[in-house]
């Protein structure tokens, strides 16, 4: 380990630790969700100890900046995400012997609810399909972007970084490169590949933009442009906006995966899970289900 310059860390202010950290976590190739994640929670923490040197800060300051998130009415998936993220910045600190000590090491894990994953129904979904089926370049890459999510369950990321070259429809596969840029080859079904196929004619040969997916103006598809055409889509097919996005798409094909018998482990590689406890909790809304069937169907209940 580096040994601590006593001059240095005396200059060191929070920003500049900020800097080094976001900097880091850019050469480690971290997503740009991330890093807008790491800004969103960092930012207004150095606002609260913006009079204190980063020695200064103490596990009570930690405390007390979120019991004051909670206290603004913010929601316990919000707080885990702060101390998340708190701690990933402050570990980094510490390791790089910019601190001596490590203050979130003593900051216990805040509760989190453990909630069941939205989910949109078969009828949604072909609302859904219906909606976005159109005239136009636009209504072919809409078609195609809900048809291939919900065949693949695809994460938005993953979407909006397809290239040209990662798609293959002969061979109905997408290569992807999810969280820590781990690359995996995912199949698709005939329908998407038809509906892949009827977008591609529409867009048209655009050398000077290879992403797969595309703006009306013609640039890359962004993450924030995506989740509105899913609130615009919602929106038409008169669905709740607040229940269609990019990530429910994703559980809805992992749950009707499930539903349908599909195997648990294969279901961890399409979904890019590192650990199969992630993708146990799909299991566990097909056993809901059959716990409802079961209420409703029951021999020994329908002898009453």
């Amino acid at each position: 380990m580096k040994t601590i310059n006593q001059n240095q860390t005396d200059i060191l202010t929070f920003q500049s630790l900020i800097n080094n950290f976001m900097l880091a976590s850019q050469i480690e190739g971290k997503a740009e969700r991330t890093l807008e994640q790491y800004c969103r929670v960092l930012i207004p923490f150095s606002a609260l100890v913006e009079n204190k040197a980063p020695e200064e800060i103490t596990p009570a300051d930690l405390r007390e900046y979120l019991s004051h998130l909670s206290k603004k009415g913010l929601s316990k998936q919000t707080v885990w995400t702060h101390y998340k993220q708190l701690r990933v910045f402050f570990g980094f600190c510490h390791r790089e012997s910019y601190l001596k000590t490590n203050p979130m090491e003593l900051i216990r894990k805040p509760k989190v609810d453990k909630l069941l994953p939205k989910v949109l129904t078969a009828d949604e979904i072909k609302a859904l399909l219906k909606t976005a089926k159109g005239k136009g370049f636009l209504g072919k890459r809409n078609a195609a972007l809900v048809a291939l999510m919900f065949d693949s369950g695809l994460r938005a990321s993953e979407v909006c970084g397809l290239k040209l070259t990662d798609v293959s429809l002969e061979n109905q596969v997408v290569r992807v490169f999810g969280k820590g840029s781990k690359e995996r080859i995912i199949p698709f079904s005939k329908t998407t590949a038809k509906l892949l196929l009827s977008y591609l004619k529409a867009r048209g040969n655009r050398p000077y933009e290879e992403g797969f997916f595309i703006s009306r103006y013609g640039d890359k598809l962004t993450r924030h442009g995506l989740i509105k055409v899913y609130k615009c889509l919602a929106q038409k097919a008169k669905i709740d906006k607040s229940k269609v996005s990019p990530h429910v798409l994703r559980h809805s094909f992992a749950t009707a995966w499930c539903r349908a018998g599909g195997d648990v482990k294969k279901l961890q590689f399409l979904m890019g899970h590192a650990d199969v406890r992630t993708t146990g909790i799909y299991v566990h809304l097909t056993a809901k289900d059959l716990s409802q069937a079961h209420s409703e169907f029951s021999p020994l209940e329908r002898l009453k």
